[in-house]
């Protein structure tokens, strides 16, 4: 994140966004900060999307694209922070939170990766899923990404760590 941002934001958001990228929720993050839910997405909002007007795709897709370039680079911690910011811009981007899940496991929280691959299954299985995923995904079918988070979800379910 850079300074300025940074500078821009109060302690409480800066404490938030750290625990959001640890994978928490947002009911996780608020409990022991006596804050609600809607009020912990709300901070994340101003730290993840601090002065943009109502978004589109595209911001959620350039987000998405971060992330994966993140996690690529071996930046996992970044990665989590770009694919969360991607899942507030638009929750139903399922590929995101395969990624994101991928990205959790890669630091071993178990819990959080088990959250971010059912919500995958949740959007690839749902109706509502966007266009976005479409023209991400390209030539990957969707019934083979369906498999991998089953996969992962199944070894996260009898793994032993």
């Amino acid at each position: 994140m850079p300074a300025a941002e940074a500078e821009r934001q109060s302690p409480q958001e800066r404490q938030i966004a750290t625990l959001a990228a640890e994978g928490r929720t947002n009911r996780e993050i608020g409990a022991p900060l006596f804050l609600s839910p809607r009020t912990v997405e709300t901070h994340l909002g101003r730290v993840f999307a601090p002065d943009l007007p109502p978004v589109g795709p595209a911001d959620a897709l350039e987000s998405m694209l971060q992330g994966l370039a993140d996690f690529e680079a071996d930046d996992v911690p970044a990665a989590v922070v770009s694919l969360r910011r991607t899942l507030y811009l638009d929750s139903r981007l399922g590929l995101a939170a395969f990624q994101l899940g991928r990205a959790h496991e890669a630091l071993g929280d178990r819990g959080a990766a088990r959250r971010a691959y059912q919500q995958a299954l949740r959007t690839f299985e749902g109706d509502d899923a966007p266009d976005l995923d479409d023209a991400v995904l390209g030539q990957v079918d969707l019934d083979d990404i369906i498999v991998a988070v089953r996969m992962r979800l199944d070894a996260l379910a009898t793994a032993t760590y």
